[in-house]
Order: C-alpha cells, then structure tokens, then sequence
C-alpha cells in the first residue's frame, strides 16, 4: 500500500489563505448589496401627488384610484371579528376603489402589488386582527380575493380598512411607496422579485362618500 502524500505545509497556508479571500469576497458583496439596497430605501421622501382618475406606475403595476366609500360592512372582508364571527360596532369599512393592471409579461401574486399600498393617515384607521392597520387585500369587483395579477390584465376592485366610525372626514390621503427590484439575494433563495420599501413615492387624495346609509 502506497503512503498518502502529505499536503505541504506551505500549501495549506496558501489555501487557506484563499478561502478566507472568498469567504472575505461573498460577505462584502453581500454588504454591499445590503447597504445599497438601505441607501435606495432610506432616499428623502418625496411622493409625487397623484389625481383621483389618474395612473401611475410603480414596479410591474399601473394604479388608478377611483374613488373611495364608507360602508357599515362591505360582506365583512375588510372588518375584523369576533370568536363568534361578529363585527365590532364601533367600527366600518373604509374602502377605495382602484385599477390594478400587471404592465409586465410576467405573472405576479396579488400581494406583490398590495404591498406598495398602505393606509391613510388620519383617518380612523384601527388595526385588524393582527393589529396590522396597513394590512389590506385586493378583491375583484365581485368580491374574489385577487391572487394572481396576469399580464395585461386590469383588475377593477378595492383595498379597504376597519376604519373608527367616529372618524369625520371628507376626504383621504392613499400612500404608496416604491417597490425594488431584486435579482439575487444573497440572504435567502427568493431571487428576481419585487420587494417592498419604505420610500413613499405617489399620495392620492380621495373624496369619502358614505353609503347604504352610513353617515360620515
């Protein structure tokens, strides 16, 4: 039996040397990558003030706001409830009315375009069930929960809000903020998507109409 060749000692030195230049290399790149992608979300705010009736692009998404009502229920999509399944009296819907088209040749989630959308301030906003009061969820026209936004399809529907009924206002203020563009992350498998920021970039003031009765 032959004997195993030991590896020179200088050799050893050499490579790990090498490793440790490698490992060096990834960490800074994923640095790097980090801090650009902070640099890109902490820019000065500076929203571009959208008409009602006017689009807008932000990502893959064209957005045209509609309008905006307060309605007592809205089939209890947008209000929180009970162990019992009951809604809390105190509180109602606050819904705006949007288009959403996919400009892309891609296929995205509903959520990928609802997380560009946040809620007014000031304007009775109340959390949901998880206490979240930016949550809220695309829903088509007829009342379906909006999944997958396929190119060039327009979806006509609404984001909405538990909103104190209390709250006297005639107007709101929607808030979207950018989306970034993510080819390769280094933290995690989920390569080439959109992801989220906190970079305000369009407002859209709305007039609030009260319906079925509801009065403001």
């Amino acid at each position: 039996m032959s004997a195993v060749t030991p590896i020179p000692p200088a050799v050893r030195r050499r490579a790990a040397v090498v490793i440790a230049i490698a490992v060096g290399v990834v960490l800074a790149v994923s640095i790097a990558l980090a801090v650009v992608g902070w640099l890109q979300d902490a820019r000065p705010e500076d929203p571009e003030p959208v008409a009602v009736g006017e689009s807008f692009r932000i990502g893959d998404f064209e957005f045209v706001v509609t309008g905006a009502h307060m309605v007592d229920d809205a089939d209890g999509v947008y209000l929180p409830r009970d162990d019992d399944g009951e809604t809390d009296q105190d509180v109602r819907a606050l819904v705006a009315s949007v288009e959403v088209t996919n400009v892309s040749d891609t296929p995205w989630l509903g959520v990928t375009a609802t997380s560009a959308v946040h809620a007014p301030d000031d304007a009775g906003i109340v959390g949901d069930a998880n206490d979240d009061t930016d949550s809220a969820a695309l829903f088509s026209a007829d009342g379906h929960l909006v999944d997958v936004l396929n190119p060039g399809v327009t979806v006509r529907g609404t984001y909405g809000w538990a909103q104190d009924r209390r709250w006297r206002g005639e107007e709101i203020t929607l808030r979207f903020t950018d989306l970034r563009w993510v080819e390769n992350d280094p933290f995690s498998l989920d390569d080439r998507r959109w992801a989220v920021t906190d970079r305000l970039t369009h407002t859209v003031t709305v007039p609030v109409e009260a319906i079925e009765g509801d009065e403001p």
